[in-house]
């Protein structure tokens, strides 16, 4: 396995001959060193912006979470509301039909 220095990407030998046949490429293992500093230099603001992700991820969860749990609770004022109309219109029925 070997990396292109010049593109910057992992070649295989028939790709060193076809494509990038004038390039600098090294092995692998003799290029991981050279680059590994790069590499976790732009890994570590992505890596905070993995933990900022995430805690917005579960404030959106805990927000979801109070939505669901306020929507129940209108639904329940709903039904109840409605039942007691219900009950009110079926006790005034009774009342008119009472007084014919």
């Amino acid at each position: 396995d070997l990396y292109c220095e010049t593109c910057e990407e992992l070649v295989c030998r028939d790709c060193i001959v076809r494509v990038h046949r004038d390039h600098q490429y090294d092995l692998i293992t003799d290029a991981y060193p050279k680059h590994r500093n790069v590499i976790t230099d732009h890994l570590q603001p992505i890596e905070q912006k993995l933990r900022e992700v995430d805690g917005a991820i579960e404030s959106l969860d805990t927000l979801h979470q109070q939505i669901m749990d306020q929507t129940a609770e209108i639904q329940d004022c709903i039904h109840t509301s409605i039942r007691q109309l219900l009950e009110a219109l079926e006790e005034r029925k009774t009342e008119l039909i009472g007084e014919l």
